[in-house]
């Protein structure tokens, strides 16, 4: 019939005289933006952005407060990539057997042999991690269980987590040649053993913390080292290591 009519994209809006268009300010009203109440919005053509503001974390849409008075995570490992970090090394009293440190297909750092239901023989087998500089306020966190059935006798079955540490300014090879470097036994399974209860059963995680500000300002490694000392049973799955990592001080000043 000779008529026409004009259609704007989105984002848009037809001008008064329907001939033109002109941008929405979805920012104006709520309505037309799903940001968050933690968030800001900027208007675009044709569009709007999200942004969480300072102190949440988010896409915009979703923010999420953030604690600043959690100790800052400094370095961590939960060994989701299935495998051994590249810079861990594992040494094993036999290599014959197929009883060493694994990081199995759950993402667990475990000690046992490949199929990661026992550990026959007489076995021993250390695993170190990467090394990494001790903040103020270090503290190491991670989550053990055991699976050894030996009544938690301290004589069988040792788990020890030690730690070395160099001074920064040495070389970390030539310092393990020397009389700089310190070994220092930090937990040990009897620690396990005598948080079960009745919540809690031998082969149920367990939360360990602890504290090794005394170093800070050394770089540090991690060392896990377990050894049978005898070849009888072995029967349990192993040693369990998860969600490893050193914290430092809060990102803000907070007080307690």
């Amino acid at each position: 019939d000779g008529r026409f009519e004009c259609e704007c994209a989105d984002g848009y809006t037809l001008q008064g005289d329907g001939l033109g268009c002109e941008d929405i300010d979805e920012c104006a009203d709520p309505e037309l933006n799903n940001c968050s109440n933690n968030g800001s919005c900027t208007n675009e053509f044709g569009a709007f952005g999200c942004a969480c503001n300072d102190g949440y974390a988010g896409d915009g849409v979703d923010c999420a407060d953030i604690d600043e008075c959690m100790p800052e995570i400094v370095s961590s490992e939960s060994f989701d990539e299935g495998q051994m970090p590249e810079d861990w090394s594992v040494f094993d009293g036999d290599e014959t057997d197929d009883v060493s440190w694994y990081v199995n297909e759950d993402g667990v750092l475990r000690f046992s042999d490949s199929s990661g239901e026992a550990y026959p023989g007489t076995v021993t087998g250390t695993v170190r991690t990467g090394t990494t500089l001790i903040p103020l306020e270090g503290k190491v966190h991670l989550d053990v269980a055991m699976d050894l059935g030996d009544n938690g006798t301290p004589t069988y079955d040792k788990f020890v987590i030690k730690m070395i540490t160099c001074p920064a300014d040495m070389d970390w090879e030539a310092c393990q040649e020397s009389e700089s470097v310190e070994i220092t036994d930090l937990w040990d399974k009897s620690a396990y053993y005598a948080a079960l209860s009745d919540d809690m059963a031998a082969g149920d995680w367990l939360d360990v913390h602890i504290d090794v500000s005394a170093w800070a300002g050394y770089v540090g490694a991690l060392v896990f080292s377990f050894n049978s000392i005898d070849s009888l049973a072995n029967a349990g799955a192993g040693i369990f290591i998860d969600e490893l990592k050193l914290t430092g001080p809060p990102m803000d000043a907070c007080s307690d």
